[in-house]
């Protein structure tokens, strides 16, 4: 289910890139979360009956942090490459433990430390152009995509919560935090932006596609499914968003890189291999 998620996300970045053709960031947030919450009301209108306060406070903060992803989302896409963006957003893998420990106190492995050090190298690399200086166009881009994992991972750790406390639904917990995210970008949209209506049928395809898979369909699996695993674990799978993000921007885009940007690629997927696999040895594990 999660790897269906990191598909669809994976072929996000483009559509949401021909999306800013026509729309502002914010913008295209409204029309995104209305087709979302269309989605998860027909699919789910009879669970939506058993709805409860806490799922409501839950959904509430989880709506606050996956406004900020998307917004920094958007942005970071008009000023960075697709690729870049994917991988960039995709840090959360690395900030999601990190923020166990230090809001849950969950202790991670010591080479999660390793990981984060392979990741600083990656990230430096992916930031240079071929003549091995700072990329300052994609700068700005790229800063907010970092934000972007930053937000997302606020919405991992609550969610680990949430779906942990008997008295949430967990599909509910995804519809609800899809519509207070729809709620919030209309509140700012109307406040920093002049939203108006997408005009081509690309676009308003590509809004579909993003409102239906990315988004309703997404994130009610991730809760469902995060029921299973754990904050960490979510992280690591959904970690394979960029690699997907960066083989649809190379054949459907056309967008090619410097070397040592898919050398940084390279290092942030090594650090997310390292942290997925189980070194400990079977007595200890036992």
């Amino acid at each position: 289910m999660l790897l269906f998620v990191a598909l669809s996300w994976g072929a996000s970045n483009l559509a949401i890139s021909t999306c800013l053709t026509e729309l502002s960031p914010l913008t295209i947030n409204i029309f995104r979360f209305i087709a979302a919450v269309v989605t998860v009301a027909v699919l789910g209108f009879k669970k939506l009956r058993s709805l409860n306060m806490t799922t409501v406070r839950y959904a509430f903060l989880m709506g606050i942090f996956l406004t900020g992803n998307y917004f920094f989302t958007n942005i970071g896409i008009a000023n960075t490459t697709l690729s870049n963006a994917g991988f960039y957003c995709g840090l959360a893998v690395i900030f999601a433990p990190v923020g166990e420990w230090v809001f849950f106190g969950k202790k991670p492995d010591r080479k999660l430390w390793f990981v984060i050090a392979i990741c600083f190298v990656g990230v430096f690399l992916m930031s240079m152009k071929g003549d091995f200086t700072i990329n300052t166009a994609n700068l700005k881009g790229d800063i907010f995509c970092i934000c972007c994992a930053l937000s997302y991972t606020g919405n991992i750790l609550i969610t680990d919560k949430a779906v942990m406390d008997e008295r949430t639904d967990a599909y509910n917990l995804g519809a609800m935090q899809i519509g207070f995210t729809l709620l919030w970008s209309t509140v700012l949209a109307e406040l920093f932006e002049h939203p108006v209506l997408p005009q081509s049928g690309t676009v308003i395809f590509c809004i579909i596609f993003l409102g239906v898979f990315c988004t309703g369909l997404a994130f009610v699996i991730q809760p469902i499914a995060q029921q299973y695993t754990t904050g960490t674990h979510v992280g690591l799978i959904l970690a394979l968003e960029p690699v997907f993000c960066a083989i649809i921007a190379f054949l459907f885009a056309g967008e090619v890189l410097f070397a040592q940007n898919y050398v940084g690629m390279v290092l942030l997927m090594l650090g997310i291999v390292i942290l997925e696999i189980d070194f400990k040895p079977k007595k200890e594990k036992k």
